[in-house]
This record gives structure tokens, sequence and C-alpha cells, in this order.
């Protein structure tokens, strides 16, 4: 008879390994309970990295180059790259970081593929992702990872890496990071941002006018 969290294989899944994970609502143990407020504990500032992401569909089509006629080229000493102006910084945890947090509060956690190939490797989905399980301190969440090159040598420990941040923001590690909205970066933006201050300025004055000529 199967655990009473886990399910038996199902016939209908794919690959001969492959089976539904069922994990019945218990409460956490007064331990369990130290892991996950452990992870839930925000990154140091130096932790965190920086992805530039080029939001202008005219720029995507050169590859981020910021080719349009709107932005240029330049380097984002927050994402530390050469890209777009027009971008935003999306703030996100390392692998190894994401690792050593982990360590820290399970020495033993460990994380499996949801299924396997003919030739036993963990199975990915069309579009090269991979799901796992992963488990900390008796505790199991999913996670799915993607590369965003599929065909890149490092494709398959940037999928793995990407995969385990995920599941680990299940347990709400670096959840606030996954909340926080992206900053946007580029001197459009600072020009708005002053544009839009001198206006509010320029109201609040005009306002106070009024008032005191009434």
């Amino acid at each position: 008879m199967a655990p009473a969290t886990e399910a038996l294989a199902s016939s209908t899944a794919e690959g001969a390994t492959s089976h539904t994970l069922i994990q019945l609502y218990q409460p956490p143990t007064p331990e369990q309970e130290r892991i996950l407020a452990a992870l839930r504990e925000p990154f140091d500032d130096d932790q965190i990295r920086y992805l530039g992401v080029v939001v202008c569909k005219a720029c995507k089509k050169t590859g981020g180059a910021g080719d349009c006629d709107q932005h240029v080229l330049a380097f984002c000493p927050r994402c530390r790259d050469w890209l777009s102006e027009r971008h935003d910084c999306l703030a996100y945890i390392g692998h190894a970081d994401a690792t050593h947090r982990l360590l820290n509060v399970d020495p033993v956690w460990f994380w499996g593929p949801v299924g396997y190939n003919e030739r036993g490797l963990p199975a990915t989905d069309g579009h090269g992702g991979l799901w796992i399980r992963l488990t900390v301190g008796g505790m199991t969440r999913l996670g799915y990872g993607k590369a965003d090159d599929r065909d890149s040598p490092n494709a398959v420990k940037e999928t793995i890496g990407d995969a385990v941040r995920n599941a680990g923001m299940r347990f709400g590690m670096a959840l606030e990071l996954w909340r926080r909205p992206p900053v946007h970066k580029g001197p459009f933006d600072s020009i708005l941002s002053d544009c839009l201050a001198q206006l509010e300025a320029e109201t609040t004055h005009t306002a106070a006018a009024e008032g005191s000529a009434v």
C-alpha cells in the first residue's frame, strides 16, 4: 500500500517511473516551522543580482542592442551588462546562494525530477523545461525551470538552477524578489520622473495661490 503522502504510479503518466504526488495537509512540526521561517529570511543586498530584460519591442528585434529610433545601447551598472537603455532590471538570487540557503536550513535537502526519459535522465517537456520536486525538512514542493537558450552548452545547469529557485520560492525563499516590481533604467525614465515631479510641484503651487486669492 502506498504511503499516505504519495499516490501509486499512474499508468497514464508520461514515462514508466512517473507518478502523481498527492501531499495531504499536515500541520508543520516545530522544526519545520523553524526551517520555513529561515527560508523566508531576506537575502543580503550583495547576494541579489539583476538581469536586464529589454522591454522595447523594436530593440528586441535587434537582440537587445538598442538599435531603434528612440533608444541606444548603454551600460547598466545594476545589471552589469551592455543592452538597450529601455530595459527592466529584474532581481534574482544566483544558484550558489540559493544552494547555500538550502544547506543552512537542511543539510540533507534534495531534488528529483518528476519524470525520466527512456535513457534514464530527467525528462523535459516540449519547451525544454524541467519539472522537479524539491524536498526540504521533509516537505516537498513542485518547481519548474527552463534555460533561455535550450541549445546552450550550459542549458542543463541553467534549467536545474532555475527549477530549484522556482521550487524554493514555493517555500518562501526569495519570495520578496518575485513580488518586487521591476526596476526601470535609462535616461528617459529619469526625465519622465523629473517632469512628473515638476508638474506636481507646479500644480500644488497653483492650487495654493488660488486658495489664497479666494
